[in-house]
Parts: C-alpha cells; sequence; structure tokens
C-alpha cells in the first residue's frame, strides 16, 4: 500500500537490532512491529513481548526521526517504552487479515477500537502470571480497572482516533413508556470537535452504593456513534435496568438489586470521565438533602488514555410513563439542573 501511493519502504524482517537500526536511520517515520504470543494449556511466563524487541525499540527510537510501534499480542503487556515513541497501537490476534488492517489504520481509516482489558504500568499492576500446573486466583473482583492499586499505562476503555470530542452535559429522562424494567435514564449528545470524520465511543460506569461491595465504578455500557463528521453530533440514551443496579450476594446465592445512592460516570475510558450524575434507587438522601439529586459535574479533559470492539486500538498517537423510582418528574430534575448550572 504504501508502495502503491509512492512512499519508499526501507525494511529489515528479523529481530535484529544492527538491521533494524540500520533501516530506520534514513526514513521519516520508522514503524516497529512487536509481538508476544501465548496458548492454551498454560499462561505466559511473563508479560514481556518476544524476542527481547524493547532493547530493539530502545535502538531505533535513538536514531529514528519518528517511531510508531505496532503491538499484537494476546492479552495485557507491559511497554517500558511507551513514553518514548511517538506513536503506540495494539490488535489482539487479529488473524489472516492482520495486515490489512493495520494498513488501514495507518493509512488514514480513522480507528475506533477501545481497549477490552487495561494494560498495565509493570507486572505488580495486575494479577501476576504464572505457568505453573496450579495458578492460585485469590483477587475476587478486584481485577483490571476494578483494583484501585493498580496503576495502568493505558486504562481499560481507552482508544484515541484521528479527532477529538466534546461531551454535552447528560440529564435524566422519564423511563419510555415500554421500558418496563427502566430505573433510570440518561440522556446526552456527543460532538466531533475536530477537522476529521470519526466514530466516538461513550462509555458508562456505574459506582454503586456500598452494601454492593464494589472496588471500583463497574461498566455497565457503552455507546458507539456512526462516523461523525467535523461539527457534527449524535444523541445517545442509556436505560439502566434492575439488573444494571444489582450485584451478586453469595449469601443470597443470587442478584440483589442495590438500593441508595448511585453516581453514573460517563466518559471516553475508565480513566478519562467527562461528567457524572447522582442518583436514588429506593429510599435515599444522596448530598444536598433532597429525595432527588441530579448532580452534574463537568470533569476537565483527562490524560491520554487506550484501546471496545476494533481490531485495532490507538493508545498513543502523533422506561414507564411515570417518573423514574427516586424522581419527583423530569421538570423538577430540569430546574434543578438549571439552577445548578447557573450557579456554576
Amino acid at each position: 500500500k504504501a508502495r502503491a501511493l509512492g512512499i519508499k519502504v526501507s525494511s529489515s524482517l528479523t529481530d535484529d537490532v544492527d538491521s533494524a537500526v540500520k533501516a530506520a536511520g534514513n526514513v521519516d517515520v520508522a514503524i516497529v512491529v512487536v509481538a508476544t504470543t501465548s496458548g492454551e494449556a498454560r499462561d505466559r511466563k511473563d508479560l514481556n513481548l518476544d524476542g527481547d524487541v524493547d532493547a530493539l525499540i530502545e535502538a531505533v527510537r535513538k536514531v529514528a526521526k519518528q517511531i510508531v510501534v505496532l503491538v499484537e499480542a494476546p492479552g495485557p503487556v507491559v511497554m517500558p517504552w511507551r513514553k518514548e515513541v511517538d506513536g503506540v497501537a495494539i490488535m489482539f490476534l487479529g488473524g489472516q487479515e492482520t495486515g490489512n488492517a493495520w494498513a488501514d489504520v495507518i493509512f488514514g481509516e480513522a480507528p475506533s477500537g477501545r481497549l477490552p482489558i487495561m494494560l498495565p504500568e509493570t507486572e505488580a499492576d495486575t494479577i501476576s502470571p504464572d505457568n505453573a500446573d496450579d495458578v492460585p486466583y485469590s483477587e475476587g473482583i478486584a481485577t483490571s480497572y476494578r483494583n484501585p492499586s493498580f496503576k495502568a499505562a493505558f486504562p481499560f476503555g481507552h482508544g484515541l482516533t484521528y479527532t477529538t470530542f466534546q461531551h454535552k452535559e447528560p440529564v435524566e429522562v422519564s423511563c419510555y413508556v415500554d421500558s418496563k424494567d427502566c430505573r433510570y435514564h440518561i440522556r446526552s449528545s456527543v460532538t466531533n470537535a475536530g477537522k476529521v470524520a470519526a466514530p466516538a465511543v461513550v462509555q458508562l460506569y456505574l459506582e454503586f452504593p456500598p452494601q454492593a461491595g464494589q472496588t471500583a465504578p463497574i461498566m455497565k455500557a457503552f455507546k458507539k456513534t456512526d462516523a461523525l463528521q467535523p461539527g457534527s453530533s449524535e444523541e445517545f440514551h442509556f436505560a439502566l435496568s434492575a439488573h444494571d443496579l444489582s450485584y451478586w450476594d453469595l449469601a443470597q446465592d443470587g442478584w440483589v438489586e442495590a438500593t441508595g445512592t448511585f453516581v453514573a460516570h460517563l466518559g471516553e475510558s475508565s480513566a478519562d470521565i467527562k461528567h457524572r450524575l447522582t442518583f436514588c434507587n429506593g429510599p435515599c438522601t444522596p448530598e444536598g438533602g433532597t429525595n432527588v439529586a441530579l448532580r452534574v459535574a463537568i470533569i476537565g479533559l483527562g490524560a491520554v488514555a487506550i484501546p471496545l470492539g476494533a481490531i485495532a486500538v490507538v493508545l498513543k498517537i502523533l422506561g414507564s410513563h411515570a417518573p423514574a423510582p427516586c424522581s419527583s418528574g423530569a421538570e423538577t430534575q430540569r430546574l434543578e439542573l438549571e439552577r445548578l448550572m447557573h450557579d456554576a
């Protein structure tokens, strides 16, 4: 594809450092493809990439004008060089279309992938791999982004594209008439604020009341828009059901719907939250002392976040007609929102 566009290509098709340095020394952009593999019978012995490629990347980085690293992996890997390179993208087991997928992203097709896992900063920030015959799993639900003590190199749900998005403040609206199981309904919209058409992926993480014993807000839904042209917007809705507000109770051996104060976190990854909404399910008194509290917090744009769904993830780049439970009606919520925005 590069040659068809008149781009001169210099290549090194091994993991030999000297050969790689020679190929990268006189090019505008060095693209380094790295990988690790795994089998179904055992874990990997560690989370490093194969072939001592960390050293190869460092050597190429020193001579290349710009360097982009493409990672192929079956799961989490560590990238100690991530802050020293100009771009990083990851693909999980792309199969026979791997090459075409990489070419699409590199040559301008806007990526929209999001990470289905957290990529850890170090091996200490995840469940350590172990290729022994017996591997204990004692972490319970405190895995990946649900473990607040783990540091992410790239957080769960992260993924970049060739544009940026603006997120409108969300509001509560009444559940649809035919939505019998709706407990809470959120409406908002997202706008392409850049110069390249691309889809947005808005993610909802739900923070439970203490009785649920959750270690962090957990993903409950996401919406992927159509490819938005620059300046265009798309409205989206999240209708949370009774099951969405439930947790698994070991003592009762079943799902239990939690009651109390919830916080809906909306953003572009588990670490890049744009807005928060606080609401009640059942009797409770959230901050402010009212039975109904719709509180909007506009969160500043987060730092660079990584790749839900698409084949390649770019990590770094150049209800019913009645009001929902614990609600005094959409009009009250609208007035409360207007007051909060005016005060802000």
